[in-house]
């Protein structure tokens, strides 16, 4: 891809074009996966931090977020021994990134992942994203931008609902 490639804040008015993008790799291609829709993130969200990649006027890849709270007390996360403990802090947690398939490879999703970086940056936030062990191009994504896996599993017995 040899067009330039602009990365800026999503507009609510894009949301039906990034839903489009999102219905074309849900469950294969879109990072990570979540086990609902753009559409329902989206209302059910409002997430604080998203971004679009554009090529020309064509809307390509998408990154969406949402800026939390977290006790150091009540997270898993946090474990670590620290002689400077906090009581809370935000994180800047990415929720969904996609491109479009002919647009994937050509370092758009690294972009989308920097602007989100960088938006987290302007007000001291850390940044996380979660994705599943076998997820192979994300973590590349993801070490490629800069982020580091930690060497925490969660294990599961029961899930509300699942009688």
């Amino acid at each position: 891809m040899n067009e330039t490639v602009l990365i800026r804040k999503m507009t609510r008015s894009e949301v039906e074009r990034v839903a489009k993008i999102d219905e074309a790799l849900f469950g294969t291609a879109r990072l990570p996966t979540r086990p609902f829709s753009f559409r329902v993130y989206w209302r059910e969200y409002s997430p604080d931090i998203s971004f679009v990649a554009e090529v020309g006027q064509n809307v390509v890849g998408f990154i969406v977020g949402c800026l939390l709270m977290e006790d150091h007390n009540q997270s898993v996360l946090n474990l670590r021994h620290s002689d400077q403990p906090r009581a809370a802090y935000q994180v800047g947690w990415i929720d969904m990134i996609g491109v479009q398939p002919r647009s994937q490879n050509a370092g758009i999703g690294r972009q989308l992942v920097e602007a989100f970086c960088a938006q987290c940056r302007l007000t001291n936030v850390a940044v996380r994203a979660v994705g599943r062990e076998k997820d192979v191009r994300l973590g590349r994504l993801l070490e490629a931008a800069g982020f580091r896996a930690r060497d925490l599993l969660i294990y599961e017995i029961f899930r509300p609902g699942s009688n």
